[in-house]
């Protein structure tokens, strides 16, 4: 971040450098509708970088606390769905009921926030406020894995009656428990619970509002491990909100600033004195010039 009104310069003292806030003469705006002009008229953002999940901008003509305030709102203030209701129908796992519900609450879903309503009372969901997703994996001993090998394609069952009563998502949801357990050499028999074991159960007109359907931003998110004989069967509501009521709606992992100073040295530096400073201030900041006067401190334009 930089900025055109303010500035400021150090002064050289035994003790290091001490840096000098000098404020610009600039008349304070007589009203709110002249302070937005002038910021109109001197803001402009560039964006330097955009990378995967990384975007990084530039903001000149600005003051920090607007900065500081973007800031704020990134990480508090944009809605996002996260996971927040987890209805344990069984848990033989390791992980306490809490612990497990925490690590699904933190999974980033892939939804757009805007399709959503705020939801304030869980037995108010609909499927304009709540969107669900069942878990049902387990763990079985090898010589049931062999068996089981398949037996995959012919899945005729019964379930117990929930919230949903789709049979058709029902058998995606135990097409997860199908899944090849992990033989590690040297390890005991372990299956691993991924955030891609969610299985999405669309409510009301869902299917129809997200035909490519809802999923979390990652597959490969590690939930739990299973031992043989082991299961973890739950329901999930997700709702709208914000990060300032928990973490898991943020939507970002982080947000910070830096300032952009501009650096000028008033006056010639020389020998012992730019030895000395060349190391004061950030590296690559100042170089050593040999001149015919001495080797003079001088800014690294790179």
């Amino acid at each position: 971040m930089s900025t055109k009104e303010n500035s400021g310069f150090y002064r050289v003292k035994e003790a290091g450098l001490e840096y000098q806030h000098v404020k610009a003469e600039i008349p304070t705006p007589k009203d709110g509708k002249e302070f937005l002009k002038r910021f109109r008229e001197n803001f402009d953002l560039k964006i330097l970088s955009q990378e995967g999940n990384e975007l990084v901008f530039e903001l000149i003509g600005c003051d920090v606390s607007f900065a500081n305030a973007l800031r704020r709102i990134l990480l508090a203030e944009v809605p996002t769905v996260a996971l927040e209701y987890v209805y344990m129908i069984n848990n033989t796992s390791l992980l306490h009921d809490e612990v497990l519900a925490h690590r699904i609450g933190l999974i980033p879903l892939n939804v757009d926030p805007r399709l959503f309503e705020d939801l304030d009372d869980p037995d108010e969901a609909t499927d304009l406020n709540t969107v669900v997703f069942k878990l049902q994996v387990s763990c079985e001993t090898q010589q049931n894995s062999r068996l089981q090998k398949g037996k995959d394609e012919d899945m005729n069952f019964e379930t117990d009656p929930n919230v949903i009563e789709n049979a058709e998502l029902e058998k995606a949801a135990l097409a997860a428990t199908r899944k090849k357990t992990i033989e590690t050499p040297g390890r005991p028999y372990t299956k691993h619970v991924y955030s891609g074991d969610l299985v999405w159960m669309p409510q009301g007109a869902q299917a129809k509002h997200f035909p490519n359907g809802i999923r979390p931003v990652h597959d490969d998110i590690l939930i739990a491990k299973l031992r043989p004989g082991q299961e973890i069967y739950l329901e999930a509501h997700g709702r709208r909100g914000i990060g300032r009521d928990h973490a898991k709606y943020s939507p970002v992992a982080t947000a910070c600033y830096r300032l952009y100073t501009e650096v000028e040295l008033v006056d010639s530096v020389y020998d012992d004195d730019a030895k000395e400073l060349v190391y004061v201030y950030e590296p690559g900041v100042f170089e050593l010039v040999p001149t015919s006067k001495g080797t003079r401190l001088g800014l690294n334009r790179v």
